[in-house]
């Protein structure tokens, strides 16, 4: 009996145990087998002397207290032993077998002992077997709170050949998804759609839609960057295309300050520092064509931040965009800072002699990376070989445009790369091209002009004289521009809003070249062009609900080349002399020739601009309607001008002093004087603390959303009322005010008995209460912050030329002097003449003292 029992032992708990296995205990391999078994026949010894509710009772209360993954990793461990043991036994057959066991099996069985021993065996397995499946129900009801059945209501049937078992753990992706756990998504991993969207944890979305084909947290909806990253690698082109373009979306929103409240951090930084540079970078480097415009929508969605270069298409369509382009016709609103990263010193002394890696350069500049990573060559190539559709190709040139606006040293490699400059002007500037494109069908791109490419040569041409001169010369850059301005954009076989925007671009680069001095042959080729477009401008146009006509972008253009040209022309007899007294040294290469041009070239245009400000600025005075609708950007247009006009003209050997001082005079009491006393202006200085981003405190508006190693503007709409461009949004006062100002300082400087009549702008309630609310806020830094101190400029020297003779202006002093003080600390790199200007002029100056 005790031998029975002892085989029944056996055959319920095993001949070992299959947990305790002795792999740590000791190198003594029959030692370790020895214990290993004297613990397992105490444990089954112990067993042995328990009820089977007793044992029922201690498993209950193991598996509550243990760990549930502990649990499944014993029944697993337990099943595969059992397992394994049933198929070698199976697998033995009485030919297989040893021999003592082939014996056995053909002696007979005799007397009803073996043949109980035999049922009581079977028996055994049968509750063995219905414990591992026992275990497994639990475990998976455990995990769900929902009974298997219901879970995966599937039921084994005998006539399955080898499958009367449910396999329970290989079911698992059968099972539906459990409830997503409501809560707060505080600290939690963030998820995003296809679309680039953030997405809530706890939101039911429906699971055909793609978003819960991860591993990790299956409930919830939406993929990590980590699982785009991982899928952005996958050896399917398909998925690797959807990866980055998702991928796109994301940083596209990012930059655009969606995510800044929802967040905890910048998520431009951390997608820089994951090797995003790296992965759209070797993914342009591929064949398939849907793959590589994925790849350039990425790399676009990368660098290039919407608000801060935006086409003039855009603009005129939406009208509330803000960027370089909006502010090009405003005063010195074409100069443009490098967007490169700033590095201490001492750090560029430390690894000096050290070449960095493609990693160490793209953690510190992304742009400069992407240079070493041979990216120009690469968008070269697929530009002229592979050719993509017309949104791919905008797409690339304003990565050029973004890579140019970099540093002096990225426009020169730009101008250099290998056939570059050759495809963009033969593809994307040509001379000649075919029949007008319809709007609705632009995919294809090649053989006809992009006021994009005529844009990337602007801002080239802003980089420095020695690329305009190169771009001239080599290119014929100047022959494209004569041919898209010679003409009336309705006769450019364009569309008409792209026609508009390519004859603008050209207007703006020729401008940028005329102040160079280059260009200025075309402007006395096409002279007569010039005056005609002002006389059809002066007949058609009207600054009333004139913001998004193209002509009015068309007639800032044309005033920016023309100033531009006056510029040129007022400085060539003072160039000419130089010429003369410095004579012809070899080796000097400090002066420039002459220009071609000179004041006799622009002084009859001053007539046909001065028609046009007389009208224009009759209808904004008259004007009865809300003020935004008078295109003030127009008029400031011609008030530069003429301010420019007026610091060239004195100037000039052939100056009429008394001429000067009747035309001045006319000039105030026909629009200077209506203008700066009419409701419409008084609006204007209302809304300049309304849209100053130091009174607004817009300057430290949370935490910076862009990259060290990538910077930009900061013109994101999503946090449009938060941000250090307020001064130049659509609506602000600060081009039409600041230029009013500028004509004001000229005109005084010129005639000193205008004081008294333009003591108002200075005395005026409005300005001094902006003045007093600025200079009382703390100091800040943006390149959009210069605008608001060019009006402030302009309003310290104006009252600098005013107070020693108009004594209203006296109780005022110590707040000019105050703001004088506070502009000098807080004016930005590139203003520095300023600096010289308001020390030498305004600072000691004596009336602030007596």
């Amino acid at each position: 009996m005790e031998t029975d029992q002892g085989n029944a032992q056996t055959i319920m708990f095993g001949d070992t145990s299959t947990i305790v296995e002795g792999s740590g205990l000791s190198h003594d391999r029959r030692a370790v087998e020895t214990e290993v078994h004297q613990i397992h026949q105490e444990n089954v010894a112990r067993l042995s002397t328990m009820t089977e509710e007793q044992i029922q009772q201690e498993r209950d209360k193991l598996l509550q207290t243990l760990d549930p993954s502990l649990i499944q990793f014993l029944a697993s461990k337990k099943k595969h032993q059992s397992t394994g043991e049933t198929q070698h036994t199976s697998n033995e057959s009485p030919l297989t077998a040893p021999v003592g066991t082939a014996e056995q099996a053909q002696v007979p069985a005799a007397g009803v002992s073996a043949v109980s021993s035999l049922s009581e065996e079977d028996r055994l397995r049968s509750m063995v077997s219905e414990q591992d499946n026992s275990e497994d129900v639990l475990l998976a009801e455990m995990d769900t709170g929902v009974p298997l059945q219901e879970q995966v209501p599937i039921q084994s049937s005998k006539d399955w050949l080898n499958m009367d078992v449910v396999e329970h753990e290989k079911l698992e992706w059968m099972k539906d998804l459990p409830a997503a756990k409501p809560g707060d998504n505080k600290g939690k991993v963030a998820r995003f759609d296809l679309e680039g969207q953030l997405m809530s944890r706890d939101k039911d979305v429906p699971t055909h839609l793609g978003l819960h084909h991860h591993g990790d947290e299956p409930e919830v909806a939406g993929y990590t960057l980590e699982e785009l990253f991982m899928l952005s690698r996958s050896r399917l082109p398909q998925q690797r295309a959807l990866a980055l373009q998702v991928l796109a979306r994301i940083v596209a929103r990012a930059r655009n300050g969606e995510f800044a409240v929802a967040l905890s951090g910048p998520l431009l930084p951390m997608m820089l520092e994951s090797g995003m540079v790296f992965v759209v970078r070797f993914s342009l480097d591929e064949n398939t064509p849907s793959l590589v415009a994925t790849a350039v929508e990425a790399l676009h969605s990368l660098l290039v931040l919407p608000g801060d270069e935006v086409s003039l298409q855009k603009h005129s369509i939406c009208g509330s965009e803000l960027c370089a382009d909006h502010v090009y016709s405003w005063y010195r609103g074409s100069e443009f800072p490098a967007l490169c990263s700033m590095r201490n010193p001492e750090e560029e002394g430390e690894e000096k002699g050290r070449e960095k890696t493609d990693q160490e350069l793209a953690k510190e500049d992304v742009i400069k990376g992407l240079l070493r990573m041979t990216l120009l060559p690469r968008l070269r190539y697929i530009l002229e070989v592979l050719r993509p559709d017309g949104p791919v190709v905008i797409h690339i040139v304003e990565i050029l445009i973004r890579v140019a606006r970099h540093s002096l040293q990225a426009a020169y490699q730009v101008l250099r790369c290998p056939h570059l400059m050759e495809t963009v002007f033969t593809e994307f500037l040509p001379l000649s091209w075919a029949d007008k494109v319809s709007s609705a069908d632009k995919s294809e791109a090649h053989g006809r002009p992009l006021p994009q490419a005529m844009k990337l040569m602007r801002v080239l041409c802003t980089a420095g004289r020695n690329i305009t001169a190169i771009l001239i010369s080599k290119h014929s850059l100047m022959e494209r521009i004569m041919r898209y301005t010679a003409e009336h954009p309705s006769d450019l076989e364009l569309d008409q809003l792209e026609a508009y925007s390519l004859a603008v671009e050209s207007l703006r680069t020729w401008a940028t070249c005329a102040v160079y001095g280059l260009g200025c042959e075309a402007f006395r080729e096409l002279y007569p062009v010039v005056v005609q477009t002002l006389q059809r401008l002066f007949g058609t146009l009207s600054c009333v609900g004139s913001r998004a006509d193209p002509q009015a972008f068309q007639a800032a253009g044309l005033f920016s080349l023309i100033e531009g040209a006056t510029h040129t022309a007022g400085v060539a007899t003072e160039l000419s002399a130089r010429l003369a007294n410095v004579g012809e040294r070899e080796g000097n290469h400090d002066n420039l020739p002459a220009p071609p041009i000179n004041w006799s070239h622009v002084i009859g245009l001053l007539p046909a601009v001065q028609l046009c400000v007389k009208k224009w600025v009759t209808q904004a005075v008259s004007h009865t309607g809300e003020p935004q609708e008078v295109n003030s950007s127009l008029v400031a247009s011609c008030l530069h001008y003429l301010a420019s006009y007026l610091c060239k003209l004195v100037l000039q050997p052939s100056h009429d002093a008394v001429g000067t001082l009747q035309y001045l005079e006319e000039l105030m009491s026909e629009v200077l004087l209506p203008l700066i006393n009419s409701a419409y202006f008084i609006t204007q200085l209302q809304k300049i603390r309304t849209f100053s981003p130091t009174c607004q405190h817009c300057g430290t508006a949370g935490p910076r959303q862009d990259s060290p190693a990538l910077p930009d503007l900061g013109c994101r709409k999503a946090v449009s009322g938060q941000q250090p461009w307020l001064c130049v949004h659509e609506h602000s006062p600060y081009s039409m005010v600041t230029a009013v100002y500028r004509l004001a300082v000229q005109a005084v400087s010129l005639h000193k008995g205008l004081a008294d009549k333009l003591s108002s702008l200075v005395t005026q309630q409005h300005v001094v209460a902006f003045l007093s609310s600025w200079q009382s806020q703390s100091d800040s830094a943006s390149y959009w912050l210069r605008f608001e101190h060019h009006l402030l400029y302009h309003m310290v020297k104006l009252f600098t030329q005013l107070v020693p003779s108009v004594p209203s202006c006296h109780p005022h002093t110590v707040l000019y002097h105050q703001s004088a003080l506070t502009l000098l600390r807080r004016l930005l790199p590139g203003d520095e003449h300023y600096i010289h200007d308001l020390m030498s002029t305004v600072i000691f100056q004596p009336s602030f003292f007596l």
